[in-house]
């Protein structure tokens, strides 16, 4: 009776797939949250956010827990993941065609991933996962074609 309950845990403890997901397995990136997670590419109609997805599981979180600027009450601001993706590479935003002024005044825009913890209400051992992110603009190219009056 004893090596039947033992098989069957055993087999429950092999099956990996129900705690991570089979690319995230042998990735570099299987292992703890770290906040060089995200990379923000800071584009002129948009932000894009990526976020390395294992590190996510490994939290014991999903995308679909992953919520941006703790809008829990817009579906729109739930992650979604892209598995077809190898971990990104992060690159830092350049200056850009402001590099050569002096006196530019900027603007920054800057936001939060947080992990919704589906137990609440309950004592939970799970940890939150935050991830802040920010993109700075010239003040001029937001302000640009835009007629200001005192």
């Amino acid at each position: 009776m004893r090596l039947v309950i033992l098989l069957c845990q055993l087999s429950l403890f092999m099956r990996t797939e129900a705690q991570l997901p089979e690319a995230c397995a042998l990735s570099d990136t299987n292992r703890a949250p770290e906040n060089s997670d995200i990379t923000v590419d800071c584009g002129t109609q948009f932000m894009d956010l990526s976020i390395y997805i294992c590190p996510v599981y490994q939290a014991l979180y999903n995308e679909s827990l992953m919520v941006l600027n703790n809008q829990i009450n817009t579906p729109e601001c739930y992650g979604t993941a892209d598995w077809t993706m190898t971990p990104p590479i992060s690159d830092q935003v350049g200056t850009g065609d402001f590099a050569d002024f002096s006196k530019v005044q900027y603007v920054n825009i800057s936001g939060t991933i947080n992990s919704v913890d589906p137990s609440s209400g309950m004592i939970t051992y799970l940890p939150q996962i935050l991830y802040k992110f920010s993109c700075f603009y010239p003040m001029q190219y937001l302000v640009n074609n835009t007629q200001l009056s005192v």
